[in-house]
């Protein structure tokens, strides 16, 4: 086993020379637990014993794993001074170790969370009435393309939001659950902007004291959310404001436990379904149509970023996959359909290319091309309905919002087509393990980014709002794919690319914990490709440095970010000719994990890491 795990490693010779006797033993005999723990499942008779043998059996052979990569990296250590090498070797150790396999958490989904008050939530300390009061006091409540706006997504307007307000200040007591979450949302937001916006220090600290009030609001009444929630709209409405909230709080884990409440209570009230009276041509015009396939768009994208199973399935959906309403303005009616239709092409990502090693090669790449096609007619749609909304804008705070939004779709969408390209199998003639396709868009996605980064870098309110939603929302996957390209192909064009990438992250860390994380392992990961390749291209002229790449080798395939066996070949089907992808999709899957995994870092503590600034 620990030749298929670490393949370029003399396994006897390090496990002789480095190894604990137990890890020595364990690997001798070929075990690693696995022969324990088959015979633990086989006579379990509780579920709970089951999970027991299993995390114990998984534990034993991650410990030994680790073990090994410890000996590896201390063989390395006698051999070399070079600090950065051995810092390099000591964080993608630390990497490794970290990436140990996690049981589903069953703790409350907001850690550290505080007691609701015996009041119950209607006593929930809140912002003064004359600062809610002024934060919906306007002629027509929030700008029609304020951040408050953006961040309802259609839902609600100001007007009825402002009504929300007014009436939570006349009749405290009798507010709903549901109103009480809408209401600390939607303030969130307003304050947000508002404090950014004022010129007044004092004003802005005075406003940021109410938002952080909101947002510890907001983790008391997520935190207590009863196990069976009413079904009716305004509960499905708030949960949807909430996974709004956690998406750009980047904790992705809560929005999908509040995707998949609210999802449940659409689909029980029937948000999904069509009316015996209601013909499939007919047009959907109501809040709950809309709700449904706002809870639909997040579903998808978080089923991608988590690796889990989407909690709505297309197939049971019967009504039409668009909307049409007079409430809003035919761009945004046409953005809602665009999104619509990426959800539903990531529903199909999902379901095609995670289970890629059971499908023929053609059916993958077929997917593959329709998939990117279908983007493409999306992105296309994009930019026509942007310069349509910019035409329209009448001050310069409407376009520079505009503008914002649409790169945000830009980089959203063309981040979506890097990933369906990196899908996409390579012809056996290729000598490298991406689609050309996928380094091109993944190369195009960066530098719209940087255009988009250049346009808000003096306005700090917006900037949190575009790297939370199109840099984070999803596995990032042009800035994985470069890094790869990088170390595979040994060549240096992508790296001024990525390090203006990683440091538009520094500009931005500033704003929240989990932008910090994320540029941290941005820039911990580019560093690690600028020393791989400056050891490869040493190891040309000194054959000595070879044990150098190999331990690198070991870690980044690991990670996913380098092929895990090189030797494996293309399987043909002896019955069929039909042509199974072995090494390409487990290259896939090793790579989605890779870079689902370093995401899924972001909600975690992450080990100190040597930044290696130096390199």
């Amino acid at each position: 086993m620990l030749r298929q795990a670490f393949p370029s490693l003399d396994v006897s010779q390090a496990v002789d020379g480095c190894l604990s006797p137990e890890a020595n033993h364990a690997v001798s005999q070929g075990l690693y637990g696995a022969s324990t723990q088959d015979a633990e499942i086989k006579h379990a008779t509780e579920d709970s014993e089951q999970r027991e043998n299993e995390t114990a059996a998984t534990a034993t052979s991650t410990s030994l794993a680790n073990e090994f990569l410890a000996a590896a990296n201390m063989r390395v250590s006698y051999q070399t001074t070079d600090p950065n090498i051995l810092a390099a070797l000591g964080n993608l150790h630390q990497l490794v170790t970290f990436k140990n396999p996690k049981s589903i958490p069953h703790e409350a989904p907001v850690q550290n969370q505080p007691k609701m008050p015996l009041g119950g939530h209607a006593s929930l300390p809140m912002p003064p009435a004359t600062v809610i009061a002024e934060c919906v006091n306007l002629p027509d409540g929030p700008g029609p393309l304020s951040v408050f706006s953006f961040a309802m997504n259609g839902l609600m307007s100001s007007k009825s939001f402002a009504k929300k307000c007014m009436q939570f200040l006349d009749d405290r007591q009798n507010i709903s659950l549901a109103d009480m979450i809408v209401i600390n949302c939607g303030l969130y937001y307003i304050l947000t902007e508002k404090s950014h916006l004022s010129p007044i220090r004092s004003i802005q600290e005075e406003l940021k004291r109410h938002l952080v009030q909101c947002q510890r609001n907001l983790d008391i009444l997520f935190g207590n959310l009863p196990l069976f929630l009413p079904a009716n709209i305004d509960m499905v409405r708030a949960l949807t404001f909430s996974v709004v909230y956690a998406t750009e709080s980047s904790r992705m884990s809560l929005a999908w436990q509040l995707t998949a409440a609210g999802a449940q209570l659409a689909q029980t009230l029937g948000y999904h379904r069509l009316s015996a009276s209601m013909s499939q041509n007919a047009p959907v015009t109501s809040e709950e149509n809309l709700i449904f396939w706002n809870l639909f768009i997040f579903d998808k994208s978080l089923a991608l970023h988590l690796g889990r199973n989407p909690t709505i399935h297309s197939f049971d959906i019967t009504i039409p996959h668009h909307i049409q309403s007079p409430d809003f303005s035919d761009a945004m009616v046409k953005i809602i359909n665009m999104w619509i239709k990426y959800a539903l092409v990531l529903d199909r990502v999902y379901h095609d290319f995670t289970q890629a090693q059971f499908r023929p090669v053609a059916d993958i790449r077929q997917s593959a091309i329709e998939l990117a096609n279908q983007i493409k007619d999306i992105l296309n749609t994009c930019l026509l309905v942007n310069r349509e909304m910019l035409a329209n804008a009448t001050t310069s705070d409407l376009n520079l919002i505009v503008s914002v939004n649409s790169k945000i779709n830009e980089v959203t969408l063309a981040a979506g087509l890097t990933l369906v390209y990196r899908a996409m199998p390579v012809d056996n003639e290729s000598t490298g393990r991406f689609y050309p396709a996928a380094i091109t868009t993944a190369r195009e996605t960066l530098q719209i980014h940087l255009q988009c980064l250049d346009m808000i870098k003096e306005y700090d309110h917006i900037m949190v709002i575009y790297v939370h939603w199109a840099v984070m929302s999803m596995p990032f996957a042009p800035f994985f794919v470069l890094v790869c390209h990088v170390i595979e192909s040994l060549q240096d064009d992508d790296v001024k690319l990525l390090t203006m990438f990683v440091s538009t992250l520094d500009l931005a860390s500033r704003f929240s914990e989990a932008i910090q994380k994320l540029h941290s392992l941005c820039r911990l990961m580019l560093n690690i490709a600028k020393l791989y390749l400056k050891t490869k291209l040493q190891q040309e002229k000194d054959d000595s440095l070879s044990y150098i790449g190999d331990e690198f080798e070991v870690y980044l395939s690991q990670l996913g970010f380098m092929p895990s066996d090189l030797s494996c070949d293309t399987v043909t089907t002896q019955d069929s000719g039909d042509q199974f992808v072995s090494t390409t999709t487990s290259q896939l899957g090793d790579w989605y994990l890779g870079s689902q995994y370093m995401m899924g870092l972001l909600e975690d503590r992450l080990p100190n890491f040597d930044p290696m600034d130096g390199i």
